[in-house]
């Protein structure tokens, strides 16, 4: 599962670039990280893999708020699994929600 690792680094890029007002990287970002993750969410109803993709529902709350066509390109590709209904839910919520986003992190 590096992928799972790789969409969790690029989920906190995607917040700091949010955080930034960096339109054009948080786009290339969220590409990416759709991408890699799209199979994960395939993969999560098998035994054995955690029921969820770490930090992706962050960039679905992000996207939805700052790239939506994108998000809502990337929720209608994925099977129909329990993680998709969370996430449109996430989706929907950050619509109707004004930007919180990204939230500030305490220092680790």
């Amino acid at each position: 599962r590096e992928n799972a690792a790789q969409v969790k680094s690029i989920s906190d890029q995607v917040s700091t670039a949010a955080a930034q007002n960096k339109p054009e990287e948080l786009k290339k970002l969220l590409e990416h990280g759709f991408e890699l993750a799209g199979p994960l969410v395939a993969e999560s109803q098998s035994p054995g893999t955690p029921p969820f993709v770490e930090g992706l529902s962050s960039m679905v709350q992000i996207g939805a708020q700052n790239e939506p066509d994108l998000t809502a390109s990337f929720l209608r590709r994925l099977p129909p699994v329990w993680e998709k209904a969370m996430l449109l839910s996430v989706a929907a919520s950050a619509i109707e929600t004004p930007a919180r986003f990204p939230l500030k992190r305490a220092a680790q």
